[in-house]
């Protein structure tokens, strides 16, 4: 049976004020360890352990503040693009019923189950809505049983059921005709205890234009709601979105946050903030001097920020309804006063993440919040936040990821648009680290990281050009590899080469080295222009010699009408192919191999031979995939387009989805094809043996609804063979195509690591020869020892190996130690035990730290398989 799916990195991302070793010279503050996971947005506390959170594409999640673990409650749901939660009685007020609801593309999403405090989570069961088009659900509410729902498609209502899920008669409770309004916000209900009126209804608009209608209100009457403008005095302040909430124990005392006031609908500044203590009476304005802001106002948009993408939230305390809190965008604001005056915490700091989408107010000064970047909760009015639930939180909502060829296990990926985070998979914890808190952009957006050899990372910034970065030098900053590249032939001024998109040229140094004696390393394109990375001829094992070039410009020889480059691949360093997005396919070979070239400087047109394979004259070309003999392979991802070039032939081939996420070819596994798709449901994940003529599903054990981004393979030198899934909400995920059956007995290497021991001052460098011992139960430890000495600096290195015939693993222990030296990476202390899979393998790192009389560095890195 072929193996299924599983979470690879079970943990959220580690952040600043949590790296040990850090550079002197970087300012992370004195903060405890701080984590951050994905975007989650409503909040729901069951107990008091246990806090629903709901994510805009992985579901519902269940967080134990107890062990500070989550659980996904929605691994099987098709639909799981999550928005609001909430939480009431059926009419028969015998059991508690859960509703988390959401929806994508103006489809609704509704899913229920009922819960029990103590107990374990009963089974969630879709909606079903009919032939009524809710549009996607923005606020529920539940009043004595009763469910009313504020959506893109207007108000609707209905009763709860008993029994979770099935087709509910949803009714519309909008007059479109009085309102001129059909998406909503949010919705609030009062219980009304007369013999025909269940409730009475408050609802707050959503629009795309200003609107001095701030709040609509309507009554449950014998069956019928209908919601009109407040007969008792509209707030009427020039509004796009209103946000309400309300006491639960309390429910006349109600705030009401109206978002737009002189802004843009896309930048909405916190207009006013308008409450009322008991229903009848009329909205009075709330203070709106911010307490550690003298004089400045609550709608001044400067003050709280901008929302973007729906952030924003506002919360009243169960049973306290002077407590009041309000989530914006760059900041979140807290009343204990019943909203008279406000204390301001920003969100733009180390301390939290920005963007509030979701507040739970437990007790006076204690709060959770629901960020773009997770879960946070404060126990002192927001002076410190607390992240420890992110840690263990694999919601982390990826867009692109590479792996390294060489290092085994390590990973990297651009995460939410805004930096680049790394994860070594067998450092133990598994953990996230990104890699820019080693330098001072860290909150630029990065276009593409991808891996090189010998563990180098090229990428590039929207603030300055390409650069590279070796993850295990010291300190592990990166380095610019040239800052201006010409961008045509014609410019005599070279300018900044930014955006690009890079795609490793994965083949062994040796079949690429024709430049000059470079190697052409990585490949790739801005628009019109394609680039490339050389590593020279006389670079160390770190890339030190990594300099990038501009090969080509797309001139009059590829018209504009043929369009801009959309993705590009080289096989084996010499031919480049790209696609562009109007739908043409291209062939880059060189003219005159080995020709010399400049760095910086540009490489004319004239230079490359460019031949046109193929023009569909249809959608854009968005994938190239180039490595298999002479097989190339472009895709279109919108309709599910797939061409295969085979020597000079092209060949349209079939594929049953209409859309693809991701395409992958793998040489290493006689060219199997694997593909993925947006679309929910089976088919997340497909592979082809036959070069795309058929195709298999190989999703098993993945989410329903995976949402992946990039497929990567990687072969590990303990001989397994790996897909790597990265997924936008659900982390990454890992399959093995091909795992290693060892014997009983079997040979356990160390082989010395790539980058060895250099000592820069005496130019002295140490590489550990290959050693192998043979483990088995009888003879179940095998140690190894070397000794250097090179000008009275001695290197002692002690590997222990352990073999279990339990779980058929190895366990590792081992140390490093220098005289007149003090080790500077506390974390690889002798003692500390790695637990290898059969098949898997570990490099292991050092770092060792010249002291006192010296102030050599000195680097050690070499693997261990099993």
């Amino acid at each position: 049976m072929a193996s299924p799916w599983s979470l690879a990195t079970p943990n959220g991302i580690l952040t600043k004020g949590s790296l040990a070793g850090a550079p002197a010279n970087q300012e992370f503050g004195e903060l405890p360890p701080q984590f951050q996971a994905g975007a989650v947005g409503a909040l729901l506390q069951l107990d008091d352990v246990t806090t629903l959170v709901s994510t805009p594409t992985s579901g519902v999640w269940a967080l134990n503040s107890k062990d500070n673990s989550s659980k996904s409650l929605s691994h099987d749901w098709i639909r799981p693009e999550i928005t609001c939660l909430a939480q009431g009685s059926d009419l028969k007020r015998t059991q508690l019923h859960l509703f988390a609801g959401g929806g994508k593309l103006g489809t609704a999403t509704l899913w229920q189950t009922t819960f029990v405090s103590g107990a374990a989570f009963n089974e969630w069961k879709p909606v079903n809505f009919g032939t009524v088009a809710v549009g996607t659900i923005n606020s529920i509410c539940i009043t004595n049983g009763f469910i009313f729902l504020a959506s893109d498609g207007g108000i609707f209502w209905s009763f709860v059921h008993t029994s979770p899920g099935g087709v509910y008669d949803f009714k519309p409770a909008v007059d479109n005709t009085n309102s001129g309004i059909t998406r909503w916000s949010s919705v609030i209900s009062v219980p009304v205890l007369d013999l025909t009126t269940q409730a009475e209804i408050r609802a707050g608009p959503w629009l795309n234009k200003s609107s001095l209608s701030g709040l609509f209100r309507g009554t449950l009457e014998s069956g019928t709601l209908t919601i009109n403008k407040d007969p008792d005095g509209t707030i009427d302040v020039e509004s796009f979105r209103v946000l309400l909430a309300k006491c639960e124990s309390q429910p006349g005392n109600q705030v009401a946050v109206i978002g737009g006031q002189a802004f843009t609908p896309q930048q909405q500044g916190i207009g006013a903030v308008w409450r009322r203590s008991v229903d009848t009476d009329p909205w009075m304005e709330a203070g709106d001097i911010l307490t550690n802001v003298p004089g400045r106002r609550l709608t001044e948009g400067g003050i709280c920020g901008f929302i973007q993408d729906g952030a924003g939230a506002v919360a009243i305390h169960a049973t306290n309804p002077k407590l009041v809190a309000i989530g914006w965008a760059d900041s979140y604001f807290i009343s204990n006063d019943g909203a008279s005056t406000w204390i301001r915490i920003s969100t733009t700091g180390d301390n939290i993440a920005p963007g509030i989408h979701g507040i739970e107010i437990l007790s006076e000064g204690n709060l959770l919040l629901a960020t773009n970047r997770g879960f946070y909760s404060t126990t002192d009015n927001g002076a410190t936040h607390s992240s420890v639930a992110n840690q263990n939180f694999p919601n982390l909502q990826f867009e692109d990821g590479s792996f390294d060829s060489v290092t085994a296990g390590l990973a990297v990926s651009t995460w939410n648009g805004a930096s680049s985070v790394y994860c070594n998979l067998h450092d133990g914890e598994q953990l996230w680290r990104p890699l820019d808190d080693w330098f001072i952009d860290s909150d630029s957006s990065h276009q593409s990281v991808t891996f090189v050899r010998n563990g180098q990372l090229i990428d590039s910034l929207d603030t300055i050009s390409s650069r590279r970065m070796d993850p295990f030098g010291r300190p592990p900053g990166w380095t610019s590899m040239e800052a201006k590249v010409a961008t045509d032939p014609s410019e005599t001024a070279a300018t900044f080469a930014l955006w690009v998109h890079w795609e490793a040229v994965d083949v062994p140094v040796s079949m690429s080295q024709t430049f000059d004696g470079s190697a052409l390393v990585a490949v790739g394109f801005d628009q019109r222009e394609v680039f490339g990375v050389f590593n020279g001829p006389d670079s160390d094992v770190h890339g030190s010699t990594l300099t990038i070039s501009q090969l080509f410009v797309l001139s009059e020889a590829i018209p504009p009408d043929n369009g801009n480059i959309s993705a590009i691949a080289s096989p084996d360093g010499q031919a480049i192919f790209f696609v562009t997005d109007s739908g043409s396919f291209y062939r880059a070979t060189p003219k005159i191999p080995g020709k010399p070239r400049v760095p910086g400087v540009a490489w004319t047109a004239g230079t490359w031979t460019l031949t046109n394979i193929t023009s569909t004259g249809g959608p854009a070309l968005t994938h190239v995939s180039a490595r298999f003999n002479d097989t190339v392979y472009a895709v279109a991802s919108t309709n599910g387009l797939i061409l295969r070039l085979d020597g000079t032939m092209v060949k349209t081939l079939s594929f049953p989805f209409p859309a693809i996420s991701s395409f992958l070819s793998i040489p290493s596994e006689n060219g199997m094809l694997v593909i993925s798709t947006p679309d929910p449901g089976p088919g997340n994940v497909l592979q082809s043996l036959d070069k795309g003529v058929t195709w298999t599903d190989i999703s098993n054990g993945l989410p329903a609804s995976a949402h992946p981004v990039a497929i990567r393979h990687t072969r590990e030198p303990g001989g397994a063979s790996l897909l790597n899934l990265f997924t936008s909400g659900w982390s990454l995920w890992t399959k093995f195509l091909h795992p290693v059956h060892l014997n009983s007995i079997r040979q356990v290497k160390i082989s010395g690591g790539k980058m060895g021991i250099n000592f820069h001052g005496n130019n002295a460098e140490i590489t550990f020869p290959s050693q192998t011992a043979k483990l088995d139960s009888a003879a179940s430890v095998a140690e190894f020892k070397v000794s250097r000495n090179i000008d009275q600096v001695k290197v002692y290195l002690t590997v222990r190996l352990e073999y279990s015939g339990v779980d058929d693993s190895v366990k590792v222990t081992y140390g490093a130690f220098l005289n007149n030296f003090d080790s500077g990476n506390k974390g690889y202390a002798e003692g500390l035990v790695f637990v290898l899979a059969p098949g898997s393998s570990q490099y292991i790192d050092i770092y060792v730290q010249g002291v006192d009389d010296s102030s050599d560095n000195a680097n050690c890195n070499f693997l261990i398989s099993n």
